[in-house]
């Protein structure tokens, strides 16, 4: 996670307080956090095998992302078979990204 689109009601650097607290991101920043882990590539657009963490329930879920477009990934996450799951879309934003090094 580079960036959160919060509103003002929020609380702009949430924890991971719900995570399992046998996991390393308990109680962690989400901020700076790795959500999706174990993907193996399928293809160059799509990766399968792997797991998300939705941070809001602390709950990981089997996973497989595909690239739609260059700046739309989709995530489909879900319990047992992919038809018993949710598919959710992230946008690739360019002013969230952190800045690149310049070469001296």
């Amino acid at each position: 996670v580079v960036k959160l689109f919060r509103d003002s009601t929020q609380n702009p650097h949430p924890l991971c307080k719900a995570c399992n607290s046998d996991d390393p991101r308990y109680n962690q920043p989400v901020l700076g956090m790795t959500l999706l882990q174990d993907l193996k590539p399928k293809s160059e657009e799509k990766w399968v095998d792997g797991r998300v963490l939705d941070p809001d329930t602390g709950k990981e879920y089997r996973c497989y992302v595909e690239m739609e477009t260059p700046n739309t990934l989709k995530v489909r996450a879900y319990v047992g078979f992919s038809i018993l799951g949710r598919t959710k879309y992230l946008y690739r934003q360019e002013d969230a990204l952190p800045p690149t090094e310049t070469a001296q």
